[in-house]
């Protein structure tokens, strides 16, 4: 008997958090953040994902970092516990990991039965208006992330001065290009 309503009981806890924590949480815009429909391979650093995204964002592909003191813990309903270590989160064929943009937290369901969510904490511990994106690399599917307001700046991207020489070591050209991408002479 106790079996048949666990799962009911766990999704019902579930909707009262969130549909709770919607009722007390702030919003406001920023002239940065995302707004509509969009999904973690657009993001990119400096982003702030705040309750105005529109749909649910997929994070199963992705590392999930999580930075220490910028995050917490959703206990109960409203209550929100900051954690003080960095989390990483890493994809998992038994789980789900998303963002939920109605409360503005990442949720972990694993298997049928735990979930998580973790809410954007400011530097006072109290809940923040969004998610700042610190770094985003689509190509090691990883993203950083932490609460608006935490004290967090987004990573500046690495650049590099390519040269082009000929073959008799005269400069044909130089381009700029970010850590990460190829270099191409045209």
């Amino acid at each position: 008997m106790i079996q048949r309503i666990k799962r009911p009981v766990s999704i019902l806890l579930v909707f009262m958090m969130i549909v709770s924590v919607f009722a007390i949480v702030p919003f406001t815009a920023s002239a940065e953040e995302w707004s509509g429909n969009i999904g973690a391979h657009e993001l990119s650093a400096g982003d702030i994902i705040t309750s105005k995204t529109e749909s649910v964002m997929e994070l199963n592909e992705y590392t999930v970092i999580l930075l220490e003191h910028s995050y917490g813990k959703v206990i109960d309903f409203a209550d929100i516990e900051p954690c003080s270590d960095q989390l990483e989160i890493e994809p998992g064929s038994d789980q789900d990991m998303r963002y939920e943009p109605f409360v503005g937290t990442i949720v972990i369901s694993v298997g049928d039965m735990e979930t998580i969510a973790y809410a954007p904490i400011d530097s006072q511990g109290n809940k923040a208006d969004g998610w700042l994106v610190l770094e985003a690399n689509h190509d090691e599917k990883r993203i950083v992330l932490a609460g608006v307001g935490s004290g967090y700046e987004p990573m500046a991207a690495t650049t590099y001065t390519i040269t082009w020489l000929n073959d008799d070591g005269t400069e044909l050209d130089s381009d700029e290009v970010k850590e990460g991408e190829t270099p191409v002479y045209s």
